[in-house]
C-alpha cells in the first residue's frame, strides 16, 4: 500500500479533498439495524463499517455480573515518539492484534466529535484531527469513517449535556466568574451522576495505521482494502468500539474555582465510571475478539488544564467497578508529567488490583520505523545463539564420550 503524509489521509482514504458541502453527495449513509452503519463511498466504490453513536445515561446501564478479576494498569508515557507505541499512541493501539475488539475512551466536546475547542464548529470538519496530540482525537483517525459519520450526521443533535444548566459554544462548556455565581444559586444537584451522559459507537472498522517503515506516514489498512468491504467477515476485521466523553477547557473557558473544579470531579468520575461499564457491556455482547475485555482510559481534560489530580481521584473512584468487571483497563497517561501526578494517586489502586505500571521509552522517530525490522533481527539474533549452543552442546557430548 502507498504511504502518505498525515496532511492528506482524507483524500487517500475516501478519494476526495474534505470539503463539508460535497459530504452527502460523495457519500451514502445507511442505517443498517439498531447498532450498525454502512458508509458508501462513490470515489472509492467502497463500504465503510461502524457503529451507530448511542448516548447512555448512568441509570440506562443495567447491572451487570460480576466477574472479579478487573485489573487497572497505569501507562507512563513518553510523549510523541514512546516505546513500545501501542500503549500510548491511539493509531497503534487501534490497529494492534492484540487490541482488536477493546474499547477506548475518547476525549470529545459535548456533541461527541473532537473539534479543537469552543471557536472550532463541526463545520471544520475532522482533517485537522490527524495533527492534535489529544489521544482520542489523533486516535479517531484510524476510525475515519465512524468520525465522518459523528460529524457530519449527528454532531448537530448530539448533546451530552443537555440535562445539565451549562452554558455551552460548539459543545464546550463556559463558566467565567459571573456565570460560576448564576451557577451556585441553581437549584441543581451537580453530584447525581444522572445528569451526565457519555456516547458509545461500537464495531468501528480500523481503517488507518501508521506505515510501517516511516512512523510519521500512515497507510490505508490492505486488510480492509476492498471495495466489498461490507461483505468481509467481521471476525477477520480489525474493529474496536469507542466511547465518547466531555472533557472541561481550564485554559481557555472554565475558571478554576474549588466550586467549578468540584463540579467538573463529579462529572469526571461519572463518565469513568460509564465508561467501564460500556466496555464491560461491549465484552458481554461481542466476546470473540481477543481485545474485548480491554479498556483504554485517558486523563480527559489534561492537556486542556484539567488538574491531574481531579482526574486521577476520579478513577480511583471507580476501582471496586473495575474489580468486579474483569477488564484489563488501561490508564494510558500520554507524557511523564501527567504519569507523576497520577500514579502518585493511583500507586494502590495498580496494586490492589494485581495490575502493572507500564514505562515506555522515549525514542526517535526513526526508531519506531524501524521497529519491525528490529524485532526481526533480535529473533534472527537469538535463533543463531540457540542454535549455536545446541551445536556447542553436541560438540561438548562428543568429547565426553571419548
Amino acid at each position: 500500500m502507498d504511504d502518505f503524509f498525515p496532511i492528506f489521509w482524507f483524500p487517500h482514504l475516501f478519494g476526495i479533498e474534505e470539503d463539508p458541502k460535497l459530504i452527502k453527495e460523495y457519500f451514502d449513509f445507511k442505517i443498517v439495524d439498531k447498532d450498525k452503519v454502512e458508509i458508501y463511498c462513490k470515489m472509492k466504490e467502497r463500504t465503510f463499517k461502524c457503529g451507530r453513536l448511542l448516548s447512555k445515561s448512568f441509570s440506562s446501564f443495567h447491572a451487570l455480573k460480576t466477574r472479579g478479576g478487573g485489573k487497572l494498569h497505569i501507562v507512563c508515557g513518553n510523549g510523541e515518539f514512546s516505546y513500545p507505541p501501542q500503549f500510548t499512541d491511539f493509531i497503534v493501539a487501534q490497529n494492534h492484534p492484540d487490541f482488536n475488539g477493546a474499547t477506548f475512551q475518547i476525549g470529545s466536546s459535548a456533541k461527541a466529535i473532537q473539534n479543537a475547542d469552543s471557536n472550532t464548529s463541526a463545520i471544520r470538519g475532522i482533517s485537522d484531527y490527524a495533527f492534535d496530540t489529544i489521544q482520542g482525537t489523533i486516535g479517531s483517525v484510524a476510525t475515519a469513517q465512524a468520525a465522518l459519520y459523528r460529524n457530519y450526521l449527528c454532531s448537530s443533535k448530539m448533546d451530552l449535556l443537555d440535562e445539565t444548566p451549562f452554558v455551552k459554544k460548539n459543545g464546550f462548556v463556559l463558566i467565567d466568574e459571573e456565570e460560576a455565581e448564576r451557577l451556585k444559586k441553581l437549584d441543581f444537584d451537580f453530584s447525581d451522576f444522572n445528569h451526565y451522559k457519555i456516547a458509545i459507537q461500537r464495531n468501528c472498522e480500523v481503517v488507518l495505521r501508521r506505515d510501517r517503515s516511516v512512523f510519521t506516514k500512515f497507510c490505508v489498512n490492505e486488510c480492509n482494502d476492498s471495495k466489498n468491504g461490507s461483505d468481509k467477515n467481521d471476525e477477520q476485521t480489525q474493529m474496536v468500539h469507542q466511547v465518547f466523553c466531555v472533557h472541561f477547557d481550564f485554559k481557555n473557558d472554565i475558571i478554576p474555582t474549588k466550586f467549578t473544579k468540584t463540579i467538573v470531579r463529579n462529572i469526571l468520575e461519572a463518565q469513568y465510571r460509564m465508561t467501564i461499564m460500556a466496555a464491560w457491556e461491549n465484552s458481554l455482547l461481542y466476546p470473540n475478539k481477543p481485545g474485548s475485555k480491554v479498556l483504554f482510559l485517558t486523563p480527559l481534560g489534561s492537556r486542556m488544564g484539567t488538574s491531574r489530580r481531579l482526574i486521577a481521584e476520579a478513577v480511583e473512584a471507580c476501582k471496586d467497578l473495575i474489580i468486579d468487571s474483569g477488564l484489563e483497563v488501561y490508564f494510558s497517561c500520554p507524557k511523564k508529567s501527567d504519569f507523576d501526578k497520577c500514579e502518585s494517586i493511583l500507586k494502590e489502586v495498580v496494586e490492589e488490583t494485581d495490575g502493572n505500571t507500564i514505562i515506555t521509552k522515549q525514542v526517535t522517530e526513526d526508531d519506531l520505523s524501524q521497529l519491525d525490522d528490529c524485532q526481526y533481527s533480535h529473533f534472527i539474533l537469538w535463533t543463531v545463539i540457540i542454535c549455536l549452543a545446541l551445536l556447542f552442546g553436541l560438540y561438548m557430548s562428543k568429547i565426553l564420550k571419548f
